[in-house]
């Protein structure tokens, strides 16, 4: 729950994570998820768990579906800054979105199923609070304490990001106990003391996984509790403590002079390469799918030549859209130097290049999809992504920059490393021994999908053009929809 609710990337945003208990929320979320995400430009979740992945269950798909009514932003491909004031400034902006999904009328309408709070008997002064299968247990187990006499309730989580805090804090205001289900050791339950603090919480059943309580179990504990609450006085003291909640001031906190530098709406993009190019002056480049930007590459290092020769190749066929995929790693820094008007940039996750352009080539395969990585992103991190996209014969085009080591972070051995080779961490050259064999992709490749195979080099005159050639042959293999194509 912790890994997908507290914050994506380093904790420099947060996502948006809805927890279905049904097959029918299974369907109905994943809309859902997919209207905030596009709408506040944040990653969307579903947080399911097996059980409810595994149910049999009857849902109603509707008639029809409207279209969602949502214009992706212009930079929404890009999604990486580095420099740092422009970096802290974007996080901020990620921020107040989040801040602003938080009112979002639809999200406030769903992001809580109330069951028995306030029921015909009387209100719930003990409730219970879950999420997922677990809450289906806990409904189960509020009627048959009901059926006992005791005055319980459940409060159903829906979306557990946004966290319903006000609405916890609300009940909690009224003098209410909590009783927390989960199928963890406590992750729900810091969260929930995290906004209410200890004292309300009163009970609980955690389970790790492999196995769920049953309602009766849960039903019997929940009425010792509630005994154990009137024992304790809790009431009386929790009266006190409401009164404390609701006194309690507002929290301020300094986010420094960067906090609103960005509006939520502007282009972050826009406002990094203008600071990039602060003092500096423009490369003149004829390309008109390239930018001025200056080429920042470390000195002898070949990126520079292959993002070149690719805008070049690819300008050869700009009547066609373009989807151009590059991970972590240097050629991530290709955002600078394509044109967003000209050029659809989207940066991914380390080696999952192949398996995202499959993803844009299935959904429009009339475009031209280009992945660019380097050897340790392709063979080391996403190997089983480049073998299944070949194997299934994506018809996309695959450039692989194999320098034969870990060039961005200082040297170090790669998969791709020949033997005898010195690196940072074999200074006494690769030896098959110790280091194993170097990977050599054209032999796992040759019996794949692959439709055009070549192996080049770049740096001499003679080297780059040859590049440019075979480069522009893979492009045309696509085009002629034969399969996949890939230069190394």
């Amino acid at each position: 729950m912790n890994q997908a609710i507290l914050g994506g990337g380093h904790g420099d945003y947060r996502n948006i994570v809805l927890a279905p208990a049904s097959a029918q929320e299974m369907f109905d979320f994943m809309r859902l998820a997919f209207q905030f995400s596009y709408e506040y430009r944040l990653p969307g979740f579903i947080l399911t768990d097996g059980y409810v992945g595994q149910l049999k269950e009857i849902y109603e798909i509707p008639d029809t579906l409207t279209t969602l009514k949502i214009t992706p932003a212009a930079d929404i491909k890009t999604s990486i800054y580095v420099r740092e004031g422009i970096l802290e400034a974007h996080n901020w902006k990620l921020l107040r979105r989040f801040e602003k999904l938080k009112e979002d009328p639809l999200l406030q309408s769903m992001q809580v199923s109330p069951h028995r709070i306030d029921d015909p008997s009387g209100r719930a002064d003990l409730v219970v609070l879950s999420y997922g299968i677990f809450s289906r247990i806990g409904r189960g187990a509020v009627d048959r304490a009901r059926s006992r006499g005791i005055p319980a309730g459940l409060l159903d989580l829906k979306a557990l990001s946004p966290f319903p805090e006000e609405k916890i804090r609300a009940l909690a205001a009224e003098g209410r106990g909590f009783y927390i289900l989960e199928g963890s050791t406590g992750q729900l339950a810091e969260r929930v003391k995290s906004v209410i603090g200890p004292v309300p919480v009163m009970g609980g059943c955690q389970r790790p996984g492999g196995t769920l309580p049953e309602e009766e179990e849960v039903a019997v504990d929940i009425r010792r509790t509630y005994a154990g609450m009137k024992q304790a006085r809790f009431f009386e003291d929790a009266a006190a403590y409401a009164r404390l909640l609701k006194a309690s001031p507002a929290v301020a906190f300094n986010r420094g002079p960067r906090f609103e530098r960005i509006s939520i709406e502007e282009s972050t993009h826009q406002i990094e390469y203008a600071a990039g190019m602060e003092g500096k002056t423009p490369e003149k480049r004829s390309n008109p799918l390239m930018t001025e930007k200056n080429v920042y590459f470390c000195s002898g290092c070949a990126h520079k030549h292959g993002t070149d020769i690719l805008g070049e190749a690819l300008a050869n066929f700009r009547d066609f859209e373009i989807n151009l995929y590059s991970p972590v790693g240097c050629s991530i820094f290709l955002y600078d130097y394509f044109r967003k008007d000209c050029i659809n940039h989207i940066q991914v996750p380390h080696g999952r290049g192949p398996s995202a352009a499959s993803a844009t080539k299935a959904a429009r395969p009339s475009s031209l999809v280009v992945a660019y990585q380097g050897d340790g992103d392709a063979y080391d991190i996403g190997l089983s992504e480049l073998l299944h996209a070949a194997y299934r014969g994506e018809n996309i085009t695959v450039v692989i920059i194999n320098n034969g080591i870990y060039g961005m972070t200082g040297g170090q051995l790669s998969s791709s490393t020949p033997l005898g080779q010195i690196s940072k961490t074999s200074p006494e050259g690769r030896d098959s021994a110790r280091h194993g064999h170097p990977i050599d992709i054209s032999r796992l490749l040759s019996r794949a999908g692959v439709n055009y195979f070549r192996r080049t080099l770049i740096g001499s005159p003679d080297d780059n053009r040859r590049f440019a050639h075979v480069l522009k042959q893979a492009l045309l293999h696509q085009i002629s929809g034969s399969g996949m194509s890939v230069v190394e």
